[in-house]
């Protein structure tokens, strides 16, 4: 038996350590994108990493906070190019999950 609360830090552990190997790998994808293609991926990650994918692949993603700061959903598509939200959504998960972690 292992109590809820360590159940959660493990997890949420995982989940860092799968989102910061997400970035070291597709670093050159990041970089060749805009200012904005790059906030809206880290706070997707970052929401990922708080809260799970379940979070991320929300349809209300974009109307929370940090992603509603960054622009409304019509222009976080514009500046995301091809796919839009629904693309960088589907880059972050499958970078997440694509990623091995290693003990």
């Amino acid at each position: 038996w292992v109590p809820e609360a360590m159940c959660r830090t493990s997890s949420a552990r995982t989940r860092a350590e799968r989102a910061r190997r997400a970035v070291e790998e597709h670093r050159s994808d990041l970089e060749a994108r805009s200012d904005t293609a790059r906030a809206v991926l880290a706070a997707l990650l970052e929401r990922y990493v708080a809260e799970g994918i379940d979070e991320v692949t929300s349809p209300e993603v974009s109307l929370v906070p940090p992603l509603s700061e960054l622009g409304t959903p019509r222009q976080l598509a514009r500046e995301l190019g091809e796919g839009g939200l629904h693309g960088a959504v589907d880059d972050v998960q499958r970078w997440v999950y694509s990623t091995e972690v290693v003990a």
